[in-house]
């Protein structure tokens, strides 16, 4: 399990989600270990995915108003930005996710079409963290 916040697998520029959608949509040569790896994963992140999505759709909800051809739109500049208050909180919260072990430098050599962004996603969902030991050691090599 791991610390991700709701940033990095929702967002409109790219992100991890629509990374780890496009990795397995494509044709890639990988482990059966790292496809599952790839695929719990996945499973973990589309759920929470699909929670901000709702609470997305909440919060325009809740500041837009219904136009003619029934799409809800916000349009009052202040609650515009009481929307975009309430999505910033959104994004930023953290929850637990089951994210696997993979180490994204093994999609260099497949032909996996990506943004920028959603390349950066991916990473930063699969980055390690320092455990407390490895911590300590990075400390001590500074003050060194």
């Amino acid at each position: 399990m791991k610390k991700v916040m709701n940033g990095l697998i929702f967002s409109l520029n790219g992100d991890a989600f629509t990374a780890l959608q496009k990795v397995l949509g494509s044709n890639i040569n990988l482990t059966i270990k790292d496809i599952n790896a790839l695929r719990k994963t996945l499973i973990s992140v589309s759920k929470q995915h699909e929670y901000v999505e709702e609470r997305y759709k909440e919060i325009i909800k809740k500041y837009g108003e219904e136009d003619k051809e029934g799409n809800i739109r916000i349009i009052d500049k202040e609650k515009t930005k009481l929307a975009n208050n309430d999505f910033l909180e959104l994004l930023n919260l953290s929850e637990e996710l089951d994210v696997r072990d993979f180490d994204t430098t093994k999609l260099e050599d497949e032909n996996v079409k990506m943004t920028y962004v959603e390349l950066l996603a991916l990473e930063e969902l699969f980055r390690k963290e320092e455990t407390k030991d490895e911590k300590e050691v990075v400390e001590a090599e500074v003050v060194q």
